[in-house]
């Protein structure tokens, strides 16, 4: 098909004009290659945003590991004086996000959701955890043993998916810390990072026992596990 474009260019270099009949036949090979060409470049750019929500997901994950490695509890207020009692009186946080949380930054959330991620819950800041010390609920202590920060520059507290909405982590690990039983590193609830994919709705329920744990069937959703 190349070729004959070539060999049109060819002959209305030599010729004094342009023909109806030439300027249709490379019009029409010029849209036939658009036709078959742009959507596989769509899909290797679909692909590609797949491809970056999945790495920067695992990222998170990571620095959320690694914080708790140190310091013997989640990145959420339940435990930041580290005296094994949930420290109820500083608010626990329930879901972390990157961004800034603003209402058109966050994710939509499917209305058949069991366990809401944005509505009724205790959100806050990855930045007051995993790149500086400064717990989010008000009066909170600093972890104990925290040797962050856990996210190699400050820009990626602002980080979005690749479709432009938050990422989400679920760092809830039980009802209550009183159900964790002796050993407070114990979890209950799977605890997860999650883009809402391309479409930008959340699909999958926040609070999943760790071995019943899966994504929602049929969604777009993206998620890595961190325990």
């Amino acid at each position: 098909m190349l070729g004959i474009i070539r060999s049109l260019r060819r002959r209305l270099r030599k010729s004094k004009g342009y023909t109806l009949v030439e300027l249709a036949a490379v019009t029409a090979i010029a849209a036939g290659l658009t036709a078959v060409v742009l959507p596989i470049a769509q899909q290797q750019i679909s692909e590609a945003k797949k491809t970056q929500a999945i790495e920067e997901a695992k990222q998170l994950a990571t620095a959320v590991m690694r914080f708790w490695s140190d310091t013997g509890s989640l990145p959420n207020d339940w435990d930041a004086d580290g005296d094994g009692f949930e420290t109820s009186e500083y608010g626990a946080v329930t879901v972390l996000y990157t961004g800034t949380g603003s209402s058109n930054e966050l994710p939509a959330e499917d209305s058949g959701l069991t366990n809401k991620w944005i509505s009724g819950t205790n959100k806050a800041s990855i930045a007051n955890y995993l790149l500086t010390n400064i717990p989010g609920a008000s009066n909170t202590p600093g972890y104990t043993n925290w040797n962050g920060p856990y996210l190699g520059t400050a820009k990626e507290k602002v980080a979005l998916d690749p479709w432009g909405h938050c990422y989400l982590i679920n760092v809830q690990p039980a009802d209550s810390i009183s159900t964790l039983g002796d050993d407070p590193a114990t979890v209950s609830y799977a605890i997860f990072v999650i883009s809402a994919g391309p479409d930008g709705i959340i699909q999958t329920n926040r609070l999943q026992a760790v071995n019943l744990f899966s994504v929602a069937s049929g969604s777009d959703d993206i998620v890595v596990r961190i325990r």
